[in-house]
């Protein structure tokens, strides 16, 4: 079985990326896996800090990605397509969290379904953002309707992708216990209270 994961990894900043960065490091050790990551993510004036990287991660980069989409020029979107066709995966797997990464993520998607019978896996951790307009439920349901499977996080974004694209096979897990917040246990320590890990028994 080989995986093809198209979203952002370490050293780019934010949860989303640390969360992509484990899935590959965990299917690493069972599988071929292969990332199309980000080389811009956001132009600077939709992000607030001062770099999308972050210069001291607590997280290992990966060595098997490819930093070559921009999600602000379309010519990198028919690039990681064909990187991806190149690759040929079984599985093409799709982290979604904002409606801003549609164009590109549904640009590179149906390029590849012309070329390939990969099956696509989205794992949405925001299906609709708060307070948006219809254009951006179009977009997520254009989005989605492309893919055969979607994993979601809480009961309310597993009703949220049944109710725009009823086809799709859905799955609910919630968030695992990251070991790498190493931050969260000390701090629980000098407060002298039980670890979070004790307090899920």
């Amino acid at each position: 079985m080989s995986y093809c994961i198209l979203g952002p990894v370490v050293p780019l900043r934010g949860g989303i990326a640390h969360y992509t960065t484990l899935l590959a490091t965990e299917l690493e050790k069972r599988a071929v896996v292969n990332v199309i990551s980000f080389s811009r993510l956001y132009p600077r004036v939709l992000f607030p800090g001062k770099s999308q990287v972050a210069e001291n991660g607590s997280l290992r980069p990966l060595t098997n990605v490819d930093h070559c989409l921009d999600t602000m020029n379309p010519l990198t979107w028919r690039k990681a397509a064909k990187r991806i066709i190149a690759l040929k995966p079984d599985m093409l797997i799709v982290p979604f969290w904002v409606t801003y990464i549609v164009p590109p993520v549904l640009s590179v998607i149906s390029i590849v379904r012309r070329h390939l019978r990969t099956k696509v896996l989205f794992i949405c951790h925001n299906v609709i953002p708060h307070d948006v307009g219809k254009l951006h439920v179009l977009l997520v349901k254009a989005m989605l309707k492309k893919g055969d499977f979607a994993i979601v996080h809480s009961e309310v974004e597993e009703r949220l992708v049944h109710e725009l694209v009823p086809s799709i096979k859905v799955t609910r897990h919630v968030h695992p216990i990251y070991d790498f917040f190493s931050a969260v246990g000390e701090s629980d320590r000098s407060l002298q209270l039980p670890e979070a890990r004790d307090n899920l028994r």
